[in-house]
């Protein structure tokens, strides 16, 4: 049987929207591996300075345990809103907790809004791939799904770029690389 869907502007601009989606995700994600140390410097305690990899690894555990309740939480989502409105909503909420991580006044708040931003990041893998898996025809799906999973690749690396640039400017450089963060509700607005 052959499957009726066809490559329209329409399939192409979904992918090119998750695309970004997927890219921003990156950059957020390899942003908290770059600035983790020197974030946890900037707001932890003496104690928690002394156990610097736990605090750490507290950052990154906190972001994934986010990450997986808010993928599971967007699958309802989807089937209840659609997925392009989840996806949507997604990218706005895992940008405004992006920023306001460049916010956080001490560590607490930087794992709290860790975990925030985490949901937002859950949320829009599975809302873009549900969206691509939906408008690509099976012939093509997989191409669709290769470009969609080299975004978070490519954030990565504009991450360790924007890093690269940002680090000379001083102690608050890890709160300027997650102002960038925000960038993906300016793509959505």
């Amino acid at each position: 049987m052959s499957d009726p869907r066809t490559i329209d502007k329409s399939s192409r601009r979904a992918l090119f929207a998750s695309w970004l989606g997927w890219t921003f995700d990156g950059f957020e994600t390899y942003a908290l591996v770059l600035v983790g140390p020197t974030a946890v410097m900037a707001v932890g305690t003496e104690a928690q300075l002394a156990d610097l990899p736990t605090y750490i690894s507290g950052l990154l555990a906190a972001t994934l345990a986010g990450w997986a309740l808010g993928g599971i939480l967007a699958g309802f989502a989807a089937d209840r809103l659609g997925r392009r409105r989840t996806l949507i909503l997604s990218i706005l909420w895992y940008a405004l907790f992006t920023g306001l991580t460049a916010l956080a006044p001490d560590y607490w708040w930087l794992l709290t809004l860790r975990f925030i931003t985490g949901m937002g990041l859950g949320a829009e893998w599975g809302s873009a791939t549900a969206l691509i898996g939906e408008l690509w025809p099976d012939r093509s799906r997989g191409r669709a799904a290769a470009v969609l999973q080299s975004g978070f690749g490519v954030g990565a690396v504009i991450a360790a770029l924007a890093w690269y640039l940002l680090e000379p400017v001083g102690d608050n450089a890890w709160r300027y690389l997650f102002l960038i963060g925000t960038l993906p509700a300016l793509i959505v607005l």
